[in-house]
């Protein structure tokens, strides 16, 4: 089992931060200012530090870089936790490893990948700068990975039906918000319902991907679908929440009623079928969202799972 250290003086933030760990299943334990800190690096030989800006004796700033140059604790991953919004210059010279810092108003997920990355040696090639989330090329290499492994998985596409209009209407920095919003309802959904390996991608736009075991996929996207249907209202005006639809022209300039916003998710599993490919996955996850975005009358967030199975 992986061992953290946190050292954190906010009791309240390390109180999360221990709560989530321990839900992740890795042994931690806690300082709270930085002698501690740094008398538990040399004695209990943690795989991880997590380190606030901490202000008591050292700063949280030059801790890494005290770990650097003693002989015992200089290969131990830090990631280092701002303890003000510069990230840029929190991470320089502080010792952390190049691309472990991140901000104080981080997110559990953000801080979960933070963390594999570090214990695993990995970088995410790239992450949209909105989300904070791994975009295409990082959702392909995580698919094919559980592939090549012969892993079972559910490989769940998510777009949220309707949000062109939306962008019309209230412009693409309200429709921003939306997909920030959303992906903060996906992580939630995932870190309560999902398991430890899971993992979260943003494609781009409006378009997201979670990959989860085959029995999770379905509490993930219910959880996530009678989430977003709650939260969506507020981001329209009263009319058009009294209404429920927008009134749109198309391009010959006739009058549409165009629905509020829902998501219509695609899960895609190798349970009962074999998947050898990642254009397979995308192949079928796209005829699902086709299906359900022509539902006629639906008025609210749906997913649905591939139940076909291969003939032998």
């Amino acid at each position: 089992m992986k061992k953290i250290l946190i050292a954190e003086e906010n009791r309240r933030i390390g109180a999360v931060i221990s709560r989530f760990l321990s839900r992740r299943g890795y042994d931690h334990s806690t300082a709270s200012d930085a002698d501690e800190a740094l008398f538990i690096a040399r004695t209990e030989r943690p795989d991880l530090i997590l380190i606030d800006g901490m202000t008591r004796t050292a700063d949280g700033r030059k801790i890494g870089s005290i770990l650097r140059e003693n002989t015992e604790t200089s290969i131990i991953p830090v990631v280092t936790l701002p303890a003000d919004q510069r990230v840029g210059e929190a991470g320089a010279g502080s010792g952390a490893d190049p691309g472990c810092c991140i901000s104080r108003r981080f997110d559990l997920w953000e801080l979960k990948e933070k963390i594999d990355g570090a214990l695993h040696g990995g970088r995410i090639a790239e992450v949209n700068p909105l989300t904070r989330l791994p975009g295409g090329i990082s959702i392909e290499e995580e698919a094919r990975k559980r592939i090549d492994s012969g892993v079972k998985f559910a490989f769940s596409y998510l777009d949220i039906d309707n949000m062109r209009s939306y962008n019309d209407r209230y412009g693409y920095d309200r429709g921003d918000r939306v997909i920030e919003r959303t992906s903060r309802i996906i992580k939630e959904a995932v870190l309560a319902a999902g398991g430890k390996n899971d993992f979260i991608g943003h494609m781009g736009g409006d378009d997201f991907v979670f990959i989860t075991s085959p029995g999770m996929a379905e509490p993930v996207c219910r959880a996530i679908t009678r989430k977003f249907d709650r939260t969506v209202s507020r981001y329209y005006s009263e009319k058009d929440r009294r209404t429920g639809y927008l009134k749109v022209k198309d391009r010959r300039g006739n009058c549409r009623d165009i629905p509020t916003m829902r998501v219509s998710i695609a899960i895609v599993t190798n349970l009962q079928r074999t998947i050898g490919h990642y254009a397979k996955i995308v192949e079928i996850a796209a005829e699902i969202k086709k299906y359900l975005k022509g539902m006629y009358g639906r008025k609210n967030s749906v997913f649905m799972r591939d139940r076909r199975v291969d003939f032998q």
